[in-house]
């Protein structure tokens, strides 16, 4: 079974591009003794033009935002790089407004799987780390149709010395007219 996405960017080269990036955050030396991985929560609003019903796909159509619960879990090779997958599950239906009339279908799920980059981190207190992220991901929608798409996330992260984490982001994915926009906390631990 082939990946299919409706993006000019085709899978396999979203799926190098991982590849290779895997390749280089394993050839990075984790630090010793640090934390080494990640696991948090949070919610999402969604806002994904993801529509299954012919009637209303090619209309002129308002998308409402779909509130959803955010899991990460994530791998930390080192300060700069890190893996993870993420599980967004709505929590509530797709709704549009087609010429002022609300309709709803069921929000689609989605598993996001990828590599993180920190570029700079901000010592704020000895015990407090501030920190802009940036992950490439490959996202699977699970709705009436399995797709895959890239996507491109961007997040602040905060950090403390027991492992407290807070952060906040926003996603794009490519292919499906799809943006998140994420908030939430967790903690990091060896």
């Amino acid at each position: 079974m082939a990946l299919q996405t409706r993006h000019s960017l085709p899978a396999s080269y979203a799926m190098k591009l991982l590849f290779l990036t895997t390749l280089f955050c394993g050839s990075s030396h984790c630090w010793a003794g640090e934390k080494k991985f990640e696991l948090s929560f949070g919610t999402s609003q969604m806002l994904v033009d993801d529509v299954e019903r012919a009637d209303i796909k090619d209309r002129h159509k308002v998308v409402l935002p779909t509130t959803g619960a955010v899991l990460i879990a994530e791998y930390l090779w080192n300060e700069k790089w890190g893996s993870l997958c993420a599980f967004n599950m709505p929590l509530e239906t797709q709704k549009f407004m087609v010429n002022n009339v609300l309709v709803q279908e069921t929000a689609a799920k989605s598993i996001l799987l990828g590599q993180r980059y920190t570029p700079i981190q901000w010592h704020v207190t000895d015990a407090t780390t501030i920190s802009p992220q940036v992950s490439v991901l490959l996202s699977t929608m699970f709705g009436t149709s399995t797709q895959v798409s890239p996507s491109l996330a961007g997040r602040l992260h905060i950090t403390d010395e027991s492992g407290f984490t807070m952060y906040a982001g926003a996603i794009t994915t490519y292919g499906i007219k799809g943006y998140v926009l994420f908030y939430g906390i967790g903690h990091q631990f060896q």
